[in-house]
């Protein structure tokens, strides 16, 4: 068996709302990849319940970016993301609460210090997604699922302002510390899963992460978060950046790809990170609504953003909700 975990994120450049980065992990029998990084591809695997393209009898997964258009409805990443975390039977999603527990996406609950995640505007879930629609893709897809593949976790990380501004600052750059947030979380999403076995036994682990920004050499950072680790360089390129990571006979394959998410896991991951971004605008754009009628709402990017920030401006000083809690300086 092979271990094999796809990474990625959504939010990276808005000025408001969190960062979210999503993670999936699954288990596959004789997967194998070459050199070139190809191999086995989990789209093949599951073709028979899973399409990277909306259908009307198999389950979308695909980048988010394809699956989601600002203003559109959330009810394709629900039936994806909510369809794949009932085959790790999770506690029912009903609420944003729910979902941000059942990925393990805010574990120190930093949400609940912001007013905007109070319990009033907890958005409820699924959003968009009719009940019958999801219970019939969930029921597809595990009957379908072949014997020799298994999801083994689908996981998130939620980064609010504050701490954003916090580790873009320390580090001096945004995409240093979004590698560091996803290193992280794979990291310890690898010691859940491999603790239980002897190094001698953990199955082969092949990662895929997309690039973060223009970065092409990750060894310094992979070295900080895999400690007693050796590493060697496969490839370091524009399209994609592989290592080697060893230890006590286990291996770890990394890779960070321009345009990751044609790897299922990795589209997958974008999908969670992506819904987990757009419920949190949700809840954060009817707090200011309850406040503000007459508000016209945000996606949180840099041109709007601007916009609503000036709009919010005087209810934001007479709630005296501090600008680090709110707005992302990079």
């Amino acid at each position: 068996m092979t271990l094999v975990m796809g990474v990625d994120e959504a939010g990276y450049g808005p000025n408001l709302g969190p960062l979210c980065i999503g993670l999936s992990a699954w288990e596959v029998s004789d997967e194998e990849r070459g050199a070139s990084g190809e191999g086995v591809s989990l789209f093949r695997r599951l073709e028979p319940v899973v399409s990277s393209k909306v259908t009307a009898d198999r389950l979308a997964v695909a980048d988010s970016k394809v699956l989601y258009k600002p203003g559109g409805g959330l009810d394709t990443l629900e039936l994806g993301v909510l369809s794949m975390l009932a085959l790790l039977d999770t506690p029912p999603i009903e609420c944003w609460d729910t979902l941000v527990d059942g990925l393990a996406a805010d574990t120190e609950g930093t949400r609940r210090e912001l007013p905007w995640h109070a319990e009033d505007f907890n958005t409820a879930v699924p959003c968009n997604a009719a009940p019958d629609r999801l219970a019939d893709a969930q029921s597809k897809l595990r009957g379908g699922l072949p014997d020799d593949v298994a999801l083994r976790a689908m996981k998130s990380r939620l980064v609010y302002p504050a701490e954003f501004n916090r580790e873009s600052r320390r580090h001096g750059s945004k995409g240093r510390a979004l590698s560091g947030w996803t290193l992280d979380l794979v990291a310890k999403t690898l010691e859940e899963l491999t603790a239980p076995l002897a190094p001698q036994s953990s199955p082969p682990i092949h990662v895929t992460c997309d690039k973060h920004g223009g970065r092409n050499n990750y060894a310094g950072l992979l070295s900080e978060h895999f400690p007693g680790y050796t590493l060697r360089v496969i490839i370091e390129s524009r399209p994609r950046s592989a290592y080697l990571l060893a230890r006590d006979g286990a291996e770890v394959r990394i890779e960070f790809r321009s345009k990751g998410e044609s790897q299922l896991e990795a589209a997958l991951a974008s999908m969670i990170a992506k819904l987990l971004r757009e419920l949190a605008m949700h809840s954060f754009n009817r707090y200011w609504q309850s406040h503000l009628p007459e508000l016209k709402p945000t996606a949180g990017y840099p041109m709007d953003a601007k916009r609503f920030k000036a709009d919010i401006l005087d209810k934001q000083r007479e709630l005296k909700i501090e600008d680090d809690i709110l707005w992302r300086e990079r």
